[in-house]
C-alpha cells in the first residue's frame, strides 16, 4: 500500500447532515485515485491533497471520471473541511 494513502474514514457531520466524509493523502496516485472512485461510488464526500497539489495535474482522477467530484486541498484544509 502507498505510504502516502494515511487514512480514509467515514465521519458523520456536526451539522446533522450524515454525510460520510473521506480524507485521502496522496489522492493523485494510483491507489488514492482508486480509493476515491470506491468511496465516491459509496457515496462519501472526498477531500484528496497530493505531495505537490499546486502542481499535480491530477490526470489520473480525469481519467477516472472523478476529478470534479473531488475537494482537492492542502492537508490543513481538509481538517478544517472534517470539523464543520
Amino acid at each position: 500500500m502507498d505510504s502516502r494513502l494515511l487514512l480514509a474514514f467515514g465521519n458523520q457531520s456536526r451539522n446533522g447532515s450524515g454525510v460520510k466524509k473521506a480524507p485521502i493523502c496522496g489522492v493523485s496516485g494510483q491507489d488514492g485515485g482508486y480509493l476515491a472512485q470506491l468511496l465516491l461510488q459509496k457515496d462519501y464526500k472526498v477531500y484528496g491533497t497530493s505531495r505537490n497539489a499546486r502542481l499535480a495535474s491530477f490526470e489520473n482522477l480525469k481519467d477516472l471520471g472523478i476529478r470534479d467530484k473531488i475537494e482537492v486541498e492542502s492537508l490543513s484544509g481538509i481538517l478544517r473541511a472534517l470539523c464543520l
